[in-house]
Order: C-alpha cells, then structure tokens, then sequence
C-alpha cells in the first residue's frame, strides 16, 4: 500500500531517535553475522523476522521460541479484531466525509436528501469498490495511527498493509529492543 511506517525509539536519555520502517519482503534479508536466529511469523498479510532466545539475549520468556522482544501468539485474534475495526472505521469515517461534501451548500430537507442519497450510493458499493475510494483520499485525509507498546510492531504492520486509508503508522514503544524490532 505504500504507507510510511515510523519506529520511535525512546531511550533512557529522553532522546528521541526516528527510523523508517520497510514493509517490503523479508526473504532476501541476510543473517546477522553474530548467527542469531530467527523465526519467521506471519500473519494476516504481515510477515516479521523474530529473534530467539540465546544465552547472551536478555528475553520476556522462558521458552526456547521466546525472544528478547515481547509477542503475544495468543493475541493473534485480538489484533485480526483491531485490524478489521479500524477498517470499518476508515469506510465510515469515509461515508461520513462524503455525505457533507455533497450537503454543502445546500439547506434543510434539500440537504437532508442529497445526504442520504449519498450514503445509500455508497453503501451499494463492494467493500473493495469503497477501499479503492477511500485509498485515493489518503494523501490529503488519510489516518494517521499510533501503536504505543508496539512491542515486535507486527500490528502496526498489519494496519498498514490490511487498513484502506492509512496516511502513516506510528511504531512506538518505551523498550529499546522493542523499538529497534520495529524499525528492522
């Protein structure tokens, strides 16, 4: 979707560092000199690269696939609700603009059924017929959407990908593993 994403890193100096985040694929990416390993997670359209645990790697969890950046495998139902809301929301957000654009102008019942014309225009059309509508406004009214304790940043990945109308995804987390996670 071509859609900056920005990873903020905060560290303990309140020093604020900004990197722009790729959502191009993962595969031609080379393996860190240091060997770590890594295990590819996918879901929804999204794909990351989630460093395991090691003996030097300060981690969240106790098991063998856990890594030093936090991921909820559990949660993988919570963040396809989110994806799907917010994408329900641009297509109203959308539908809403879009009735007061074609009122303007115009007063009373005159109003009122040039509004409702609209709505009812709009709600006849696919859901892929109204994402194209809404992807064409993003420059100028696109949503801008921050993912605080984005931890992996696998969501914000997800909404930038998966949500019609995404100007910008802001990654943020207080962690510096975490931060760093979401800016590779």
């Amino acid at each position: 979707r071509g859609v900056q994403l920005q990873a903020k890193i905060f560290q303990s100096s309140n020093r604020l560092n900004s990197k722009k985040m790729s959502t191009e694929p993962i595969d031609g990416e080379k393996q860190s000199e240091e060997k770590k390993k890594y295990k590819t997670i996918e879901e929804g359209s999204a794909r990351i690269r989630y460093e395991l645990k090691s003996s030097e790697t300060r981690t969240k969890g106790k098991k063998a696939d856990d890594g030093p950046v936090f991921y909820n495998k559990v949660q993988v139902f919570n963040r396809d609700l989110s994806v799907m809301m917010l994408a329900l929301f641009a297509q109203w957000r959308y539908i809403e603009r879009a009735e007061f654009r074609v009122g303007a102008g115009k007063k009373g019942a005159e109003q009122q059924a040039a509004r409702i014309a609209e709505r009812d225009r709009l709600y006849a059309l696919s859901a892929a017929e109204l994402d194209e509508l809404i992807q064409s406004e993003k420059d100028d009214h696109g949503i801008v959407v921050l993912d605080a304790l984005a931890a992996t940043g696998l969501r914000s990945i997800r909404y930038a990908k998966e949500v019609p109308g995404i100007k910008c995804v802001i990654a943020n987390d207080i962690e510096t593993e975490a931060a760093v996670a979401c800016a590779q």
